[in-house]
């Protein structure tokens, strides 16, 4: 009896080993997969961009557009959270933030020359932008895009601490030589606190966790009158993100919002 438990105990963990083997292995390929379509992406330009509208509503004309950097359809990087993602998984964030400003230039020279362009960086990456600079401000003049268009998204909840300073001095060469800034979900007290390290933004995003059900909800219309508030008192424009239902839309304008993003406003334009 004890010998027939113990086979049954050996091949039931043989089983499971078996069965956890099999997922690394498929997991392995995947990845595998994924580094491949990433280096054609990065290496070959292989990418899909696709061209998000901001509205400034009051007028109901297109203040800016955003870039995202897609990779090939069907692909298994086709989405772009996946790409990003991918991206940051094996290192390769820096080369695809180069690839997102490139697009977002490109398609400055589709819009009016008084539409913005926004592109979203990660801020450990934008010691690299700065240090190449000539690439950027050469893009930027034969695209016939003028720095004052450019926005670069910037989420600070992502910036390492010990690198806010040098972060800091980064975004204010970049602005001397004419590009705008923008914080990206700006909610956190982190984000409050980063105020009085970094440069003053040009643009404030209300991160999606706010707007979602705003309408319904008096404490995220609470905190986005707090935000408001916040953005006029430095200056900065605020922008309400992913915004999918007309009742949030209306609840933000009565908050004071005016410029507006999110699939309410279409799917956006993919090339």
């Amino acid at each position: 009896m004890q010998i027939v438990k113990a086979c049954g105990f050996s091949t039931h963990v043989e089983t499971r080993w078996r069965s956890q083997r099999e997922c690394l292995q498929a997991a392995s390929a995947e990845q595998r997969l994924e580094a491949q379509e990433l280096a054609l992406i990065l290496g070959r330009r292989r990418a899909r961009t696709t061209i998000l509208p901001v509205w400034h509503l009051p007028t109901q004309m297109v203040f800016g557009v955003q870039t995202l950097v897609r990779g090939p359809a069907g692909g298994p990087l086709q989405r772009s959270r996946d790409l990003y993602r991918a991206a940051r998984d094996l290192g390769r964030m820096g080369e695809l933030d180069m690839l997102c400003v490139e697009r977002a230039l490109e398609a400055s020279g589709l819009v009016s020359e008084q539409v913005a362009v926004f592109v979203r960086v990660s801020s450990s990456h934008l010691s690299r932008m700065a240090r190449t600079h000539e690439s950027i401000d050469f893009l930027a003049c034969r695209c016939g895009c003028h720095p004052s268009r450019v926005v670069f998204e910037v989420n600070v909840d992502e910036m390492p601490e010990e690198e806010e300073h040098r972060v800091g001095s980064l975004m204010e060469s970049l602005r001397k030589r004419g590009f705008r800034f923008a914080v990206d979900s700006f909610a956190t007290g982190k984000s409050l606190s980063l105020l009085s390290t970094l440069p003053e933004p040009d643009f404030i995003k209300l991160p999606s966790v706010l707007v979602r059900g705003i309408d319904s909800d008096l404490a995220r219309r609470n905190l986005a009158r707090g935000i408001i508030d916040v953005a006029s008192n430095c200056g900065a424009k605020l922008i309400a993100g992913n915004v999918e239902r007309r009742q949030e839309e209306a609840a933000l304008r009565m908050l004071g919002a005016s410029l507006f993003q999110g699939p309410l406003y279409g799917p956006g334009l993919t090339a």
